[in-house]
């Protein structure tokens, strides 16, 4: 009895959450969203991220994620689970979504925009593909993908 009573309450409750969805546009075109209608939302990526570029040792360099160690090289790694909910931050050139994962950093964001190889879901922007990695723009750095991460598309949910 008393199972089948918490079950009923986690599935009122299960209910009553705003189900995340997979954002889609026509690719190329303005954005259909209002801005005012984006900053009502919470965003989420589809898998988790993981993006690293080599710490330079360079006066005044700034590590933003957790400092690995391999092969002798040392690399600034930033992972963002598909857990993290994210806000937005601005919209570029009317078709790219800029979105913060970084609870009250407007500066590290990712850039989204509606792409024709996935059916006009929002992925990430990459810039440049080379190796398996793709080059990522974040907190005024260029971040590479680590290999087998794959391209996060961006899920949008609605705030209560």
């Amino acid at each position: 009895m008393y199972r089948t009573l918490l079950l009923l309450l986690a599935s009122a409750l299960f209910a009553c959450t705003p189900a995340r969805v997979a954002l889609r546009s026509e690719p190329g075109q303005a954005l259909p969203w209002e801005e005012a209608e984006l900053r009502k939302m919470t965003y989420f990526l589809s898998q988790d991220l993981v993006i690293e570029r080599p710490i330079t040792g360079a006066a005044g360099e700034k590590v933003m994620g957790t400092p690995m160690d391999r092969g002798g090289k040392q690399f600034d790694q930033i992972t963002i689970s598909r857990e993290t909910p994210g806000e937005f931050v601005q919209l570029q050139r009317s078709h790219m979504l800029a979105v913060t994962f970084a609870q009250g950093d407007r500066d590290r964001y990712l850039v989204f925009s509606p792409s024709a190889k996935w059916e006009g879901a929002c992925m990430l922007v990459v810039p440049f593909w080379s190796e398996g990695k793709a080059q990522v723009n974040y907190g005024g750095q260029v971040y590479f993908t680590v290999p087998g991460t794959g391209i996060p598309a961006l899920e949008g949910q609605r705030r209560k």
